[in-house]
């Protein structure tokens, strides 16, 4: 059975860190730096994705053709996944369903012992290991996991804050 995979988007050049964030909550997320408008917008038609992006003409062009868009206005990721939250979408806080932050695609558990350049130093950590079924990547839960669970507990608390100040 394969990972749930959540909304499809599409992120424009500016959004790379972002694109990769999204994959790690299991997105499907199209990124490729040097795609035009044109081709962003011929990628969110094809593949009904939702268009994130941090240009306004190519927000209102794709409005135009009647696609789903979020015009991303802060510059820093967490101002990014807030924004994102805000618009119903889940960041996650486990690997469990995460893709490759590179291509996208399925990682899989995997046994330590099935890769031989996995570095000693985590083999003897006996921490989940996880492989892409296309590029071959590995990954690992190690010390990124906990700043990135950590990132986003502060966006959680933000969003609880700025929850309590509209109810006042």
């Amino acid at each position: 059975m394969g990972k749930t995979i959540r909304k499809s988007v599409t992120c424009d050049a500016m959004l790379g860190k972002l694109a990769r964030w999204l994959r790690l909550s299991g997105y499907q997320t199209y990124y490729n730096s040097g795609a035009d408008d044109t081709v962003l917008l011929d990628m969110c038609l094809r593949n009904k994705s939702i268009l994130l992006t941090r240009d306004r003409e190519l927000e209102r062009k794709a409005r135009k053709l009647s696609l789903d868009v979020i015009l991303i206005k802060s510059n820093c990721i967490e101002g990014q996944l807030l924004k994102l939250v805000r618009n119903g979408f889940e960041i996650r806080k486990e690997p469990s369903e995460a893709l490759c932050p590179m291509c996208g695609s399925e990682v899989r558990e995997t046994e330590e012992k099935e890769i031989s350049s996995l570095p000693q130093k985590i083999r003897m950590a006996n921490k989940k290991v996880y492989i892409c079924s296309k590029c071959g990547k590995i990954y690992w839960e190690g010390s990124h996991w906990k700043k990135i669970r950590e990132r986003v507990e502060k966006i959680e608390d933000k969003l609880q804050n700025s929850r309590g100040k509209g109810s006042s």
